[in-house]
């Protein structure tokens, strides 16, 4: 007790530590104490001395019976010290003083105690911080670990350890504690990230994680940590970090990642069952107007289903591409093409639109845009074809204006087309490219359209970095623009035009089809194009055949029973090292269509409704790519 004695009371008193006399009577009276007991307590040393005021008094009631017990089992043992742990009294102002002491029991000549000496540690300031602390942890979830990399010794806390379900006195402090929970897929992955950080790569350890709970579930963590310490030689000696309970938002996030493939797979489904149909109508229909002795009446009929069914397609995509687009469900290109020819294709095909309303397409290109752009050629096309539609759709008698053009300041791509028709009123402008709103309902009642067109051009523009603008002025006519960041390649372009003129005469062509109207069609266009061909109901009849002929070209079906054509492709491609080029048949026009069929081994995508044109250039590309070959 040598330290007691040697204790500098002046020192003590301008401290938080105050030295106190007690004699061994009920309720402890003070005999002595200093004067910063007021700093402390709130009450003057007098009026403890006095005996107004004994030091039981202080202690509050929950904690004296403890601090009593502790004093009697000192004395019983025939100790000369013991300290209290921390425990509370009452300020003067009725607020809580968290202390601890530690004191020495003085006995008389007769072995009795007499009096108590020793000295009180205020230590209200240390406690509340770390209640503050425990706060926090309790709130936000936190579990905390310390990690000492040289020795493996670790220490949790409870919160840790009640995170899988334990108590702390359960837990044994050493990383095997640590590492024996951690998910066998995700512990590697857990040290990569430990040594990176150990190594300087990153300022912080960060990792989620999977850890076995008691209940045999696995809960992920989100764990955190940094290196706090090192040792002379620069070596860490201590990591520390907090663990995160993620379990609820990984639930969430996978529902809502399961939510979106459902989507995704309506998407598909809905293309699918609406545009094998179509591909038929539309087929058919083309072939019916290239046959001989039609009356002009029967010419007159059939363009008008060809008209109806290009239509019904245009609302169709309108719809499912502003869904998958507000649902994130859409992948964008970034391939070289030829705007040119685009352009020109889209002219083509509207020609009978054009004609019908008496107006002309006239399109002007800048010299200086490339012949080898970089973008996504299709969704380019489906903004142009919009913006045209809506031109001839509002105008009549017009020249109508496709202009394309690089900015000289931003050098941005603007594509801008112009009528002179009806034109917008300036209060309406904005709400154009709102969803499904016209300038007024007497529009759509005349007009007809959705009015998703627009509206979708926009999302589509913003998603491929860029935007869309309008200038109109009512009754004189509207430029409908949108620009899109430039980029272009050396990689050449093929021209369609070059490729048509590649013989396909004497092909041999397996057409794998499962719909019976569509299959028809198809050897129509094959025969049409002077190609032998076979035909295989799905995907298993399509590897058979194969093992027993030699073709130069497969046309593969995506959806058919028994074997899709996914699964047909990867089989052909990767099992059985098969090199003849697989074009992928399909009515589900998506960017991950695409993507899935070029996985699977197939080199190229044609989407239903196709007509003849497209089938007959496809198999020229192809034909010529494996002649190169």
């Amino acid at each position: 007790m040598q330290q007691l004695r040697n204790i500098d009371i002046s020192k003590l008193e301008k401290g938080r530590i105050c030295f106190v006399k007690w004699r061994n009577e009920p309720g402890w009276p003070v005999e002595y104490i200093s004067n910063n007991i007021f700093e402390i307590l709130g009450y003057t040393s007098e009026q403890l001395i006095s005996g107004e005021i004994k030091y039981s008094d202080l202690i509050l009631a929950d904690d004296l019976q403890h601090v009593e017990n502790e004093v009697t089992a000192a004395i019983a043992a025939g100790l000369d010290e013991f300290s209290h742990d921390i425990y509370r009294l009452k300020h003067q102002d009725n607020s809580v003083v968290y202390i601890y002491d530690h004191t020495r029991i003085v006995r008389d000549q007769s072995g009795q105690v007499s009096h108590f000496l020793g000295y009180l540690v205020n230590d209200t300031s240390h406690v509340t911080q770390t209640t503050r602390l425990e706060l926090v942890l309790q709130g936000t979830g936190l579990g905390l670990w310390d990690w000492n990399p040289q020795t493996n010794d670790v220490v949790f806390d409870e919160g840790w350890a009640n995170m899988l379900g334990y108590s702390l006195d359960e837990i044994e402090p050493t990383l095997e504690s640590w590492s024996s929970r951690v998910h066998p897929d995700d512990i590697n992955i857990c040290y990569d990230d430990i040594q990176k950080h150990m190594d300087g790569k990153t300022d912080a350890y960060r990792n989620i994680h999977r850890m076995k709970h008691r209940d045999g579930t696995w809960v992920y963590i989100w764990d955190r940590g940094k290196i706090v310490e090192w040792d002379a030689h620069g070596k860490p000696i201590r990591f520390t970090g907090t663990h995160t309970d993620i379990t609820e938002s990984k639930q969430l996030e996978h529902e809502l990642i399961a939510q979106s493939n459902a989507k995704e797979s309506f998407f598909a489904l809905m293309s699918h069952e609406l545009r094998t149909p179509m591909n038929a109508i539309l087929g058919f229909a083309d072939l019916l107007s290239e046959g001989e002795n039609l009356t002009d009446s029967q010419h007159h009929d059939i363009s008008i289903i060809q008209a109806q069914t290009r239509s019904l397609l245009t609302i169709l995509n309108d719809i499912l591409d502003y869904s998958k687009i507000n649902t994130g469900n859409i992948l964008f290109e970034h391939v070289p093409f030829n705007l040119r020819q685009v352009c020109a294709g889209i002219k083509e095909t509207m020609t009978q639109m054009l004609d019908e309303r008496s107006s002309t397409l006239h399109i002007d290109i800048d010299a200086a845009i490339s012949e080898n752009i970089l973008g996504d050629e299709v969704r380019v096309g489906q903004i142009i074809t919009n913006y045209i539609s809506n031109a001839i759709k509002f105008s009549s008698g017009d020249v109508i204006e496709l202009i394309a053009s690089i900015s000289d300041d931003t050098r941005a791509l603007n594509i801008e087309v112009t009528d002179h028709g009806i034109g917008i009123s300036k209060e309406n402008q904005q709400k154009l490219f709102t969803p499904f709103v016209q300038e007024d309902d007497s529009t759509t009642r005349h007009f007809g359209g959705t009015g998703l067109g627009l509206s979708l051009c926009k999302l589509l523009a913003q998603g491929m970095g860029g935007d869309v603008y309008l200038k109109s002025t009512k009754g004189k006519g509207s430029t409908f623009g949108f620009t899109l960041p430039y980029s272009s390649t050396l990689k050449a372009v093929t021209s369609d035009k070059q490729a048509a003129q590649i013989s396909i005469e004497n092909m041999h062509v397996l057409l794998v089809e499962d719909n019976a109207v569509n299959q028809q069609l198809g050897c129509a266009y094959l025969k049409k194009s002077g190609v032998a061909y076979d035909l295989a109901e799905n995907g298993k009849i399509a590897i058979e055949k194969c093992r027993n002929n030699d073709y130069d070209i497969i046309l593969m079906d995506m959806q058919m029973p028994v074997m899709n054509g996914l699964e047909a492709a990867r089989h052909l491609t990767f099992d059985f090292d098969f090199n003849t080029p697989i074009i992928a048949l399909t009515a589900n026009a998506t960017a991950e269509s695409k993507k899935a069929c070029k996985e699977a081994g197939m080199c190229d995508f044609v989407t239903k409704p196709y007509n003849h044109e497209q089938l007959a250039r496809i198999l020229h590309k192809w034909s010529k790519a494996k002649l190169d070959d």
